[in-house]
């Protein structure tokens, strides 16, 4: 009886371990909607997957992850459809000047240029935006 239980138990115990990989299914293709400016290999780039790969919930959270990590994005949709992975994103807007008004001293002036990370020419985050406002205003 006892054999029995601990054979269940390991049984059990082997299916939970292996049980993404039962709802996975390999990557034969890759779509890219709504990039402007990002090209779709640059995406490819960030994302870390590769055709044959096995796809599943994890890998699709991940996927999520390392984009929005980058910045680049507003929004991004995935869906895992006949092994093709369709990513829908909308790109953050690009930043043309960043002029500072208000700040008489050209030390003070100096000082804000060269602490901020938020420069001409990069993608607008508003959360970003905020930190280097907060940023500003200790300095």
């Amino acid at each position: 009886m006892k054999l029995i239980i601990f054979f269940l138990k390991s049984f059990l115990l082997v299916f939970l371990l292996f049980l993404n990989h039962a709802f996975s299914n390999p990557l034969d293709k890759i779509e890219i909607i709504g990039n402007d400016r990002i090209s779709d290999e640059t995406i490819k780039l960030f994302i870390n997957v590769d055709i044959k790969d096995e796809i599943n919930d994890n890998k699709l959270n991940q996927i999520l992850k390392d984009l929005y990590s980058t910045d680049f994005f507003k929004d991004i949709n995935l869906n895992f459809e006949d092994q093709t992975l369709f990513i829908k994103v909308i790109e953050n807007p690009i930043i043309e000047n960043i002029s500072y008004n208000g700040v008489k001293s050209n030390r003070i002036l100096d000082v804000i240029k060269e602490n901020t990370s938020v420069k001409s020419r990069s993608s607008f985050n508003e959360n970003v935006l905020k930190k280097e406002e907060i940023k500003i205003k200790k300095i």
